[in-house]
């Protein structure tokens, strides 16, 4: 080989040691970095491993709380179910006692839908009397208002009357003459009017004392009384008054067809009009005391009785009391009207109740006796006092505060009308005992 081609060699000999040594600087230079990186990436896996040792220990805590709370949990789950299964046995109980009320419930309801047709009958029985017996005394009540404003005009029309007189002293005398008739007919009525409970004779007095064993009340033992309804002595007492209204309507038209009456036209014609309107009043009082027909048909006095004596006792406002009735089988039914009977019955119940404000027993028996049946109402209140026993079928009688005092009345009246009687037994501290006595063939008219 020549020398040019060695030197040609060694020069790339030389360049390719150069490239050597500049790729092992590089080398070098890139292990000294990732030697670098390793220590970096050691310590984020030291870093790495002590929180992964902090986890594993914050994770094995929370197991454990988590296995503590499980152990509470199953236990406090013990007790829920324990506790369902008793509430599951309640709920049982009460599903039995729920059904066992709604029973008894439909059972009130039905006792409750019956004694509403029972109220409903006796109510319908009842409204036309009462409304005509209201509007009865309503007219006789305005009629009194009526006469005492009257007594109040006759005054100013006697001045009136005596002017227009004038010196006619025969003509005036006759004119204060029927002026003093006015007045004393309105007073009259007036007084009439205040003393219609007085005036009202007795309707089934018993005496003060025991009552006798058995039987029905009699002659010998209790005093009685044919005394009118209150409609009767109301219309009684409206045709007195027409009657008089007349007698001086006529004395008035007489007086004003008088030669000298033309004077006094005014006057007269007043009077006149004023005593016609009361005499046309009067008149339709009277006519609304005819007795209402009895519907007669058989009935079972002790069910009508055992009715009544229900209602009284769930009648509201009416103070408690405890009921006992007895009867025996095999009565015999009677004809009789089953309203208005029913409604006799429970003015007697109510009135024994309203004897006792602070309650009490009221014992309802019924019996055979003398061929008719006999009802009997005892109440243990405080009795009646003996000036009170005279009048106690009295109409508008009572000791009560706010009752009109007709009760007894209208329930002697309609047993009377069956041809039966009643009587009241009793005196102060020892209670009170009714007896009513109904015919098993009532009397006819």
């Amino acid at each position: 080989m020549n020398s040019s081609g060695l030197e040609g060699l060694d020069e790339e000999l030389e360049l390719f040691i150069s490239d050597v040594r500049s790729r092992e600087r590089d080398h070098s230079a890139r292990i000294v970095e990732l030697e670098a990186e390793v220590r970096r990436r050691d310590e984020e896996l030291k870093a790495l491993e002590t929180g992964l040792a902090a986890s594993e220990s914050s994770r094995l805590s929370a197991e454990q709380e988590a296995c503590a709370r499980l152990g509470s949990l199953r236990a406090e789950l013990s007790e829920r179910d324990a506790a369902s299964s008793r509430l599951a046995l309640k709920a049982e109980e009460l599903s039995a006692r729920i059904t066992a009320l709604g029973k008894e419930l439909e059972r009130e309801r039905s006792a409750s839908r019956e004694k509403d047709v029972y109220i409903q009958t006796a109510k319908s029985a009842v409204k036309g009397r009462d409304a005509e017996f209201e509007k009865v005394w309503r007219m006789l009540e305005e009629a009194r208002a009526e006469t005492a404003s009257w007594k109040a005009r006759t005054a100013e029309r006697d001045s009136r009357l005596e002017a227009a007189a004038g010196e006619n002293k025969t003509l005036a005398l006759e004119i204060r003459k029927l002026n003093n008739s006015l007045q004393q007919a309105a007073l009259g009525f007036s007084q009439k009017l205040a003393l219609v409970r007085r005036e009202a004779p007795s309707a089934g007095v018993a005496r003060s004392g025991e009552a006798p064993d058995a039987g029905v009340p009699g002659p010998e033992s209790a005093v009685r009384e044919a005394s009118p309804d209150p409609l009767g002595l109301a219309a009684a007492l409206a045709r007195r008054v027409s009657g008089f209204a007349g007698a001086l309507r006529e004395r008035a038209e007489s007086r004003l067809k008088a030669p000298r009456g033309k004077d006094l036209k005014e006057p007269l014609g007043a009077i006149i009009r004023g005593l016609a309107a009361l005499q046309e009043r009067m008149e339709a009082a009277a006519s609304l005391s005819g007795p209402a027909p009895l519907r007669l048909e058989p009935v079972d006095l002790g069910k009508i009785t055992g009715e009544a004596l229900s209602s009284a006792a769930s009648t509201p406002g009416l103070p408690s009391f405890e009921p006992k009735f007895s009867a025996p089988a095999g009565l015999p039914p009677l004809r009789a009207d089953r309203a208005r009977l029913r409604e006799a019955l429970g003015h007697v119940l109510v009135n024994a109740a309203e004897a006792m404000p602070g309650g009490g027993r009221i014992s309802v028996e019924i019996s055979r006796s003398r061929g008719g049946q006999v009802v009997s109402v005892a109440d243990d209140g405080p009795g009646v006092d003996a000036g009170n026993l005279p009048s106690l079928f009295e109409p508008f009688f009572s000791t009560k505060p706010g009752k009109l005092g007709l009760g007894l009345t209208i329930a002697r009246s309609i047993i009377k009308s069956h041809g039966g009687d009643i009587a009241i037994y009793g005196g102060p501290g020892r209670g009170t005992r009714a007896e009513i006595f109904i015919p098993e063939a009532p009397e006819k008219g």
